[in-house]
Formats: C-alpha cells, structure tokens, sequence
C-alpha cells in the first residue's frame, strides 16, 4: 500500500513487546504476508535475530475497491476459492501475528509447535495480464524454489494459495500445483 504509517504501528508494536531488532513492513499485496515469514526464516537461518513476529493485515481501502471494480475481481455472490462457482473476491480486513524460532530454539524454550516450515519459494510473474490472470511459469518457480528435487512433499500439509476465486486465477494455481506435484507423492 506504500503507507508510510505503517512503518510507525511496526514500530509500536516492537516497543510495546520490549523486543528488539529490525521492525519493518513489506507491502507487496498479496504476497506480502509469505514475504514476511520469507525474510524472517532467513534472519533465523543466518543467526540475525533468536525469534521474529511476523504479522500479515488486510484492510480495506477506497482505492483497493476501485481497483477491483475496474478489474471485474470482485464477487457478486461470495467467495468462493477454487469452486467450479466462483465469481471473484470479496475484500474483507484481517489480521494475523505468529512467532517463528528456528526448530532448535522452539525445542530448547519448550514451545508449542503449531508448524514447522521445511521451505518457502516466491517469485513473479513478471509482466502479465494482471494480478487476476496470474501465469503457471511463475507459480512453478516458486514451487520449485520452496522443494528443491529430492525435498519429500508426500509431507505437505499445507500450501499457502492465492486463490483469487476467480475462474482464470484458481484454475492456473491449481494445474501449477498438480504439475508441481505430479510423480512427486505416491498416489
């Protein structure tokens, strides 16, 4: 969204939890929430922090509906994610924080594991028709960089999706998905 206020609730919250380290806000629309968890895993991974909060917020803005309007992106009947029935999206406003640590660490502080991330992969469609006619070029590269050839993905349980609920969308995420799986699971 490019709202420089964003960057001061980041802030907030940090001294609001005593915690230190980088606050910072990735506005990348739909993506912004998986590039989040993205640079958290690496800070982990590289020893730069000992724990990261990561939060993800969708608000809904004028400019945002417009936009979809513009686009025809948005639903006259209910979202309805890969549904042989959906007609497009409906914006709504949703927040979400979770903690990582690096398994070890979880371990060692007797935490709670709810999910244990084994890999993540973004990449872009470069230019295209549009963030409702996504191309399967670019969700195969992703794939393929969250599961490098030998990863074991009959261990998936669950997958991140975009799912715009529109018919192009959907139908593109879902034959990159299948090609991405296919001869990689047992049946």
């Amino acid at each position: 969204s490019g709202d420089p206020a964003a960057g001061v609730v980041a802030r907030s919250i940090s001294q609001a939890l005593r915690v230190s380290g980088p606050s910072l806000v990735i506005s990348s629309a739909c993506a912004a929430s998986l590039q989040a968890v993205l640079i958290a895993a690496r800070a982990l991974q590289l020893g730069q922090v000992g724990m990261a909060i990561v939060g993800g917020a969708s608000t809904c803005r004028a400019d945002t509906h417009i936009e979809f309007s513009k686009a025809r992106a948005n639903s006259a009947t209910g979202s309805r994610p890969f549904d042989a029935e959906a007609d497009g999206v409906i914006c709504s406003e949703g927040y979400v924080a979770i903690v990582m640590k690096t398994l070890e660490q979880a371990v060692a502080d007797g935490d709670t594991i709810h999910a244990v991330v084994r890999g993540l992969g973004v990449s872009s469609d470069g230019r295209g028709k549009g963030p409702w006619a996504p191309q399967s070029e670019g969700q195969m590269l992703a794939i393929r960089r969250a599961y490098h050839s030998d990863a074991d993905m009959s261990r998936v349980q669950y997958i991140e999706a975009h799912a715009t609920s529109t018919q192009r969308g959907d139908a593109t995420e879902l034959r990159s998905l299948a090609r991405a799986f296919e001869g990689r699971i047992a049946p």
